[in-house]
């Protein structure tokens, strides 16, 4: 197993923005930064999708969306691409910020031709290793496992609004980008 490499501060890194409510991100500099993985620093990676989340994208598509120019992916396509994924594949199975860090590792890792050889062992080994550091911060990789601990009922029909107010998927989606930054350190 892989050592983690701990959480990032984000207290005061996201705020919501005065043009009509919306969030937004601010770097040292005081630049916003809501769409684009800059890539400095893990921690700008972490806020980045952290402010797409906040910004109205799901949790799956705030992860690739945040990692995706980075790693060769237009940024749109990427979004298109986790689409159906939120909600934990609108079904409340796998979480959706946790099958974004999946398509993030595959991007990063896998070497995309057949056969994929030791880049895919290694991939699915870093997707492994994934889950199990999510699942030790928070019990279960299941979306609807993770709404009901923390008292929120997917079949609610205000369940984005539910969402938003509780804060959960801001959670879930730092965790996510944390323990993909933590990987990446590692394997880098």
């Amino acid at each position: 197993m892989i050592e983690s490499a701990g959480k990032f501060d984000l207290k005061g890194t996201v705020e919501t923005g005065r043009d009509m409510g919306r969030p937004y991100c601010q770097n040292e500099l005081g630049e916003s930064n809501p769409y684009e993985m800059r890539g400095e620093t893990p921690r700008d990676n972490v806020v980045g999708a952290v402010s797409n989340l906040l910004e109205g994208y799901t949790c799956s598509e705030a992860i690739l969306g945040a990692y995706a120019s980075a790693l060769g992916l237009p940024r749109e396509t990427a979004v298109k691409i986790s689409g159906g994924f939120g909600g934990g594949m609108a079904q409340g199975k796998t979480c959706g910020a946790v099958t974004g860090a999946y398509m993030v590792l595959g991007l990063k890792y896998a070497s995309g031709k057949p056969g994929g050889g030791y880049s895919r062992d290694r991939t699915y080994q870093l997707v492994q290793e994934f889950a199990h550091r999510f699942r030790e911060r928070r019990g279960t990789t299941e979306c609807r496992e993770l709404l009901r601990e923390n008292g929120v009922d997917m079949t609610r029909s205000n369940l984005s609004e539910e969402l938003r107010k509780s804060g959960l998927c801001v959670e879930m989606v730092r965790d996510a980008a944390e323990i993909i930054e933590s990987i990446f350190l590692e394997e880098d």
